[in-house]
């Protein structure tokens, strides 16, 4: 994973600071972006404002956590008190005391997907249109990186066949 990984280091800070916005102005505990190669889960990166437990680099089985759901159905998927619900009730993510989630897969230029973007709560939170809105448009920017450096890398590759 390691290598697969590293060519989008320089997209770690710009990510960071979307992070730390969508903490900032949505209210949430944590937001992360995971690179997800199954059944492996990394968090590339996660916001800093507050102290989570999400680290990056930090890898697990993605067995379990919000994030699979997300990754699996390629869907938004949103949870506004897993506590409430069956099917969260041993998310590992509770047992960090986020009970709320809201996620986005991340697309790559290909179509093949990179990872999530998400946000997490300690409380209930319905995460309103503004914040959905927002999550949206910080997971279009990161694709749109993504795109320029599928972009990058088939020029280079042309360039050396020329």
């Amino acid at each position: 994973m390691d290598s697969e990984i590293s060519k989008y280091q320089r997209y770690r800070q710009i990510w960071l600071d979307s992070l730390n916005f969508l903490v900032d102005a949505f209210g949430c505990k944590s937001s992360i972006i995971t690179f997800i190669q199954m059944p492996m889960l990394e968090i590339f990166s996660a916001s800093d404002r507050q102290k989570g437990p999400f680290l990056p680099g930090k890898r697990v089985n993605i067995s379990g956590h919000y994030c699979e759901q997300t990754y699996l159905s390629r869907n938004l998927l949103h949870v506004a008190d897993a506590r409430a619900i069956d099917q969260w009730k041993d998310a590992p993510e509770i047992k960090c005391g986020l009970i709320s989630y809201i996620g986005a897969p991340i697309r790559q230029a290909d179509g093949s997907l990179f990872g999530t973007l998400c946000m997490l709560d300690n409380k209930e939170n319905f995460h309103q249109p503004l914040a959905r809105n927002g999550l949206l448009q910080i997971r279009s920017l990161i694709e749109s990186q993504l795109q320029v450096e599928a972009l990058s890398k088939m020029d280079a590759i042309e360039q050396k066949k020329n």
